[in-house]
């Protein structure tokens, strides 16, 4: 069993696929309509989740309300547990039916010990303009859709910046040991002065 990680699918929403980004380009390019968006989001999801595997959805699933719109998570492998976004706003008996639990936000370690805190929206994490002034700690966010936050300790998992496709715990973990290697050179440059 596998843990995966995602967040932004907005099924059903037709006119994202008229969003820009700052440079005039679409986010969501090379779609011919929703439905399109839908089976491919579908298909690249199950392409690498597990019947049996776990998916915490980082927060805006579904851009409708209507119980019909969540029929298409049905299509979708794995247990799903959903950290509620700023765009979830069915009622909670719908969110039921297809997801094992519904959170505000998820805490976990890494094999290093560091503490991951999976959310929708980025959260600070950090004091001030240095990023390694509260050690240990890394954001799994969704929210900014294409966008990177410009810090080690921020990983983004909206499906623009992933290709549409989950991301394994796995894969988290190692990024994050790769980022505490980058910070351990910066915070010894620092200390000796050759590095601000």
């Amino acid at each position: 069993m596998k843990t995966w990680f995602i967040s932004d699918n907005h099924f059903h929403h037709s006119n994202i696929l008229h969003f820009t980004a700052d440079d005039g380009s679409l986010i969501r390019p090379g779609f011919q309509d929703v439905n399109h968006m839908n089976e491919l989001m579908v298909e690249k999801w199950n392409s690498v989740v597990g019947k049996n595997d776990k998916v915490y959805h980082l927060g805006d699933v579904v851009m409708k309300t209507g119980a019909w719109a969540f029929d298409i998570l049905n299509q979708l492998n794995g247990d799903k547990i959903l950290i509620r976004g700023n765009h979830d706003k069915a009622k909670l008996h719908i969110y039921a039916k297809h997801f094992k639990d519904v959170r505000s936000e998820i805490h976990m370690k890494t094999s290093e010990g560091d503490m991951v805190i999976f959310t929708h929206r980025p959260i600070r994490i950090s004091g001030g303009d240095k990023e390694f002034t509260i050690r240990n700690t890394f954001n799994v966010h969704g929210h900014i859709h294409q966008n990177i936050i410009n810090s080690l300790r921020y990983i983004n998992v909206s499906v623009e910046a992933i290709d549409y496709t989950p991301v394994s715990w796995q894969e988290i973990d190692k990024h994050i040991l790769e980022r505490n290697k980058i910070m351990k050179e910066r915070r010894e440059l620092s200390e000796e002065g050759l590095f601000i």
